[in-house]
């Protein structure tokens, strides 16, 4: 929904701007400014540091689907979680760490401690502090952790336990995250993204480049949106 009742539309950058002109918007009421709530972000990027974890964040599903809800997605989804962390176990020496979504309403906290009461689960704490300090993100749905991931230049997937046209999104069509969609896909892309460097290095170096494209005044878009208004 394209709002029409405004003096101005103010956005993150060109791939947005470019959306609007294609959706025939007046050139003149589209100011891109960058994203002001990313500015610690992208201040932080240079700063990070790596303990190990793979963050594994539960985001909402979304149920404003013209097609109907799948409650079968529902058991995809505990599937995909029971899978990722059985495969860190057996594969990988880094430590599992989740983050809840603050307004979760499907907890994932019983699933977790059935499958290892060891791992920590956080809900309320600063997901920028999570991030910077982890090895790898999975998203467990679409979710804008992916762009703050990106920004942090983290190895990312996301899991799609339900058909929403996501793969349409920008981020995905430039395969600047891991995308797993079908439950046969993940161990292969687990392995991809936890033990194949080259497909990590090309993942950090495609989402630099998608950062650099969809982001404009990285860094300092509060300091020019206050200027400009």
């Amino acid at each position: 929904v394209l709002p029409s009742n405004n003096t101005k539309m103010m956005v993150w950058g060109k791939i947005m701007e470019s959306y609007l002109l294609d959706h025939k918007i007046n050139p003149d009421k589209i100011s891109i400014v960058g994203s002001p709530r990313h500015d610690r972000f992208f201040k932080k990027k240079m700063l990070n540091q790596n303990n190990n974890t793979i963050l594994i964040a539960s985001n909402l599903f979304f149920h404003l689907n013209f097609d109907g809800n799948d409650t079968r997605a529902y058991d995809r989804f505990v599937v995909y979680l029971r899978e990722i962390l059985t495969y860190i176990k057996k594969n990988s020496d880094k430590k599992p760490i989740i983050k809840l979504h603050q307004t979760e309403y499907f907890d994932i906290s019983s699933i977790v401690k059935k499958i290892d009461p060891s791992i920590t689960i956080y809900q309320y704490e600063d997901v920028l502090e999570l991030l910077e300090t982890c090895d790898v993100l999975i998203s467990l749905n679409y979710s804008t952790i992916l762009l703050d991931s990106l920004i942090l230049n983290k190895p990312t997937m996301v899991i799609l336990p339900e058909k929403q046209n996501f793969e349409e999104e920008e981020i995905i069509k430039r395969n600047a995250v891991l995308v797993v969609s079908d439950i046969s896909e993940l161990e292969i892309k687990l392995s991809e993204i936890l033990l194949d460097d080259g497909i990590r290095e090309n993942l950090i170096s495609k989402g630099k480049q998608f950062v650099e494209e969809y982001f404009s005044y990285r860094g300092n878009s509060s300091e020019y949106l206050a200027k400009l208004l």
